[in-house]
């Protein structure tokens, strides 16, 4: 994937692969695409994979849509009605933006983001809103000097509040390589640089983190790990679901991996997705469920 912003180009992973069958696209989020050589392209209406198009898929249609994420509802409204997306991205530990931090938002099925989207503002506490319209489905690179590049993806479609905003709960909070790779080593960790690292936030539909899930995924390496925060953030070798912080990360994961998310009881939390990732990111995604 290509990322042009402020004259750079930020290669993602050309080589990983959005969906080998179209089951993969609808855990992506869309349930109106079909898998084509490897990418998610939107069908049209009664047809198949002999006669998809690729389309833009970032809600410019005017149409009325709901739908429920997960045993969450989504706020619902009309098609291509313009908002502002509002997601923290800071140094971390830091609450402020990084020094010298680019960030634009890509439409999830643009694999090359060749229409990146510009930030319309950057705050000084690191909230970065990008102009989008209803419906849109997005994920967002940011990349700062010093500290590890990253995706953050945001699962659903989004639809904007009465205010006309969306502001993502979490926080995409950028890491110094090293404290990451003393974290690891910590937890007796050798790192893979060709591998993926996914950090994840598990919260209730009211908002609130959630504690006592645990994440399986799907055809994991060898040496992948599965690692969950304590209250402090503090990574928490012997713990083996989430903390009330709501905190879990992957280390050395494979690429594009299916995620799902468990109740204590072995219930689905969060049912199932794929998750987009890069060997030179960290992806940050925000899974939320009922309770």
């Amino acid at each position: 994937m290509l990322v042009h912003t402020s004259g750079c180009t930020f290669i993602l992973d050309r080589e990983a692969v959005q969906c080998d069958v179209s089951e993969d696209c609808v855990r992506l989020g869309s349930d109106n695409t079909i898998c084509q050589d490897n990418l998610c392209v939107a069908a049209l209406a009664g047809g198949t994979s002999d006669d998809a198009t690729t389309t833009d898929l970032s809600g410019d249609e005017s149409s009325e849509s709901s739908s429920v994420i997960d045993g969450c509802p989504q706020q619902n409204g009309a098609e291509g009605v313009p908002f502002l997306l509002s997601v923290r991205i800071t140094a971390a530990g830091t609450g402020q933006t990084p020094p010298g931090m680019t960030a634009v938002a890509c439409n999830m099925f643009d694999v090359e983001c060749l229409e990146p989207i510009q930030p319309e503002t950057v705050e000084a506490d690191g909230r970065t809103s990008f102009p989008l319209n209803s419906g849109a489905r997005v994920y967002v690179l940011a990349d700062a000097p010093g500290l590890i590049p990253a995706l953050a993806m945001v699962p659903e479609r989004l639809y904007p509040d009465t205010s006309g905003q969306v502001r993502l709960r979490g926080e995409v909070a950028m890491l110094p390589p090293l404290i990451y790779q003393v974290i690891a080593e910590s937890l007796g960790i050798v790192l893979d640089p060709t591998a993926a690292r996914i950090l994840i936030g598990a919260r209730t539909c009211e908002g609130e983190t959630a504690a006592g899930k645990s994440v399986t995924i799907d055809e994991p390496r060898e040496d992948t790990r599965v690692v969950y925060f304590d209250e402090s953030t503090q990574a928490d070798p012997d713990a083996t679901e989430t903390s009330a912080a709501g905190a879990a990360s992957i280390v050395n994961a494979p690429h594009m991996p299916i995620l799902r998310m468990l109740n204590s009881d072995g219930s689905p939390f969060y049912d199932e997705i794929r998750v987009l990732t890069s060997a030179e990111r960290i992806t940050y995604v925000e899974l939320t469920g009922p309770g």
